[in-house]
């Protein structure tokens, strides 16, 4: 990612050191003074900066990407929009788009700051010197010592969809939620503010969404990069792709990455073809065990527990985008304004909802990962989830006043943004320029006010499809390895879809495998390894068992080893090992 390290000096506080490479990666940027110290990393495109003056002991600096809507038209922040802003005594972020943390030092003063939905975070600990603070949090255990697993956050995050909370995951490290603000005074936490999105809800039609959906991606267009689009044969990257054809037919790319049989893969290349647009299709051979082990360690250590380890085979080539200088658009997290997330629980659970039966909530919610905990720990690890789920109700507008619809869209926005989505664009920063249009502030208020019926069934984006390029209707869309009409609503496509798995065999995803059979040997030494027999919340038997028998060759165990892999990489990123 396009990251921030820093270390502020407390009054009674050790000495700053002038480097602490051995914590944080190449820089773009250091500065090291006697009370503080600062160093910024990743790309230029996602990070800008000022030292205000000589003693570089007051500036700015900002990584990731900020977006300013003026009326219907966006347009994509600059340094100067970025010094202009942070003229302001206050900072005012609440009126930005995009994606990013800020930081603004003065002397002995620092002020750190995220964007409206939280999707680029900040962590900050005690250490030796006075406080810690980075955009990574496994940079800010090592420096604090500080790696005890915070079970409240880790519950969520292991056993339901998402993490449902903006705690981090290291007890004694504090996390900068959506909005944050937080000021540190001589080495001291003054004030820490987070602030949960709130959208106005109505009932008009879906013309400003449109609007505003084609501005967004427009501005990318008018940014004097290349773009490519990441192509799937999904309904959110389908609906980017009508307007950039509109819009900017031929100066545009797309690009996607995956086995070659995989049924996304081959309507993306059908479609590219057809439309005669370049298209850049990624799938090169697994890596080295050790090249692969690398990766690995490094993705878990800044993906925390979102996706497997495996995934890193697909989401390694983001740096040869960047080295083709190619702006990236993806439809991520589309389903808000198609009223496709959480549906399960507005069929299964609207009285649950309504009556807060937490206990059947918590079972509709349940994505059960890898059972490698002792009886214990993994009580103690449900209980926690539980905790958080009926917290994050808590703190949600009445769903009688909203109705279920928005009720559940809001917690998804809340929660699965943050805690799911953020973690992997923080990661991308540091390669390559990226946004999600879908994900933007202004699109999703004017979503919020749009009522239901124009979202339900993915209408808003067929009529976007329809009025922009109507033959990308003739594809079949894309759903769990399998391919159904475009025209089906939400309901007869999941039924089309069961239906379809059932009578033939779905496209069934290798990568997987294909990761832990190429590191057998490593995986199993770590799991004899002193650091995983002597971790206090593993039932080694379980996982001696998932272990044996996957590599006896039973690939129900799939699953089960790659999550206990990623758990014990990510849990090892905390610690000088």
């Amino acid at each position: 990612m396009s990251w921030i390290f820093g270390i502020i000096k407390s009054e009674r506080g050790a000495s700053i050191l002038n480097n602490y490479k051995n914590i944080h990666s190449n820089t773009l940027l250091k500065l090291s003074l006697p009370k503080l110290y600062l160093a910024f990393g990743g790309i230029d495109e996602t990070f800008f900066y000022e030292v205000r003056n000589e003693s570089k002991d007051a500036g700015w600096a900002v990584v990731g990407l900020g977006i300013q809507m003026s009326g219907s038209c966006a347009r994509f922040m600059n340094k100067n929009d970025w010094k202009n802003l942070f003229s302001q005594e206050i900072l005012q972020t609440d009126s930005l788009d995009g994606h990013f943390a800020a930081l603004r030092w003065n002397k002995d003063n620092v002020e750190l700051y995220t964007d409206q939905l939280g999707i680029r975070t900040a962590y900050y600990g005690k250490c030796d010197e006075g406080i810690c603070f980075s955009t990574r949090l496994d940079w800010v255990a090592k420096k604090t010592g500080l790696h005890e697993i915070n079970q409240t956050a880790l519950g969520g995050r292991w056993l339901l969809f998402n993490q449902l909370s903006y705690h981090s995951c290291v007890k004694g490290i504090e996390r900068l939620g959506p909005a944050s603000y937080v000021l540190i005074k001589n080495g001291i936490i003054s004030r820490h503010e987070n602030h949960p999105w709130l959208p106005e809800f109505g009932n008009e039609n879906n013309s400003q969404v449109k609007i505003i959906l084609e501005s967004l991606v427009r501005a990318a267009i008018e940014s004097g990069r290349p773009v490519s689009l990441g192509l799937s044969g999904g309904f959110d990257s389908r609906t980017l792709l009508a307007i950039l054809i509109a819009i900017a037919h031929k100066r545009f790319y797309t690009h996607s990455f995956g086995e070659e049989m995989d049924p996304d893969i081959l309507i993306s290349e059908k479609i590219s073809r057809d439309f005669k647009l370049p298209r850049q299709y990624f799938n090169e051979p697994v890596p080295d065990p050790e090249k692969l082990i690398s990766l690995a360690k490094s993705f878990v250590a800044q993906n925390i527990l979102v996706e497997p380890a495996s995934s890193i085979v697909k989401q390694r080539y983001y740096s040869q985008q960047y080295i083709n200088g190619h702006l990236i658009i993806d439809g991520g997290f589309g389903e808000i304004a198609r009223r496709h997330y959480l549906n399960r629980i507005v069929r299964l659970g609207r009285s649950a909802l309504k009556g807060k039966n937490i206990d059947k909530l918590f079972m509709l919610m349940r994505v059960p990962r890898a059972d490698i905990f002792t009886a214990e720990c993994s009580r103690q690890i449900e209980d926690a989830a539980r905790l958080s789920l009926e917290t994050a109700l808590n703190n949600m507008p009445p769903m009688n006043e909203i109705g279920i619809e928005n009720f559940v869209d809001l917690l998804a926005v809340r929660t699965r943004f943050p805690n799911w989505g953020g973690l992997e664009q923080a990661r991308t920063d540091a390669y390559v320029m990226s946004f999600m249009p879908m994900v933007q502030p202004s699109f999703l208020r004017a979503v919020f006010k749009t009522d239901v019926k124009f979202r339900a069934n993915g209408c808003t984006y067929k009529d976007i499809i329809q009025s922009k390029e109507p033959r990308l209707k003739k594809y079949p869309l894309v759903k769990s390895g399998t391919t159904y009409p475009f025209g089906l609503p939400s309901v007869p496509a999941w039924i089309f879809v069961k239906t379809k798995n059932r009578i033939s065999r779905p496209f069934i995803d290798t990568t997987p495998d294909r990761f832990l059979l190429q590191i057998k040997d490593y995986v199993r030494d770590l799991v004899h390894s002193t650091e995983v027999r002597n971790w206090y919340g593993y039932d080694r038997t379980k996982i001696l068992t998932i272990i044996d028998k996957y590599y006896k060759g039973d690939k129900r165990y799939t699953k089960a080893v790659d999550w206990w892999l990623s758990f014990e990489l990510w849990r090892q990123s905390l610690i000088y090992l």
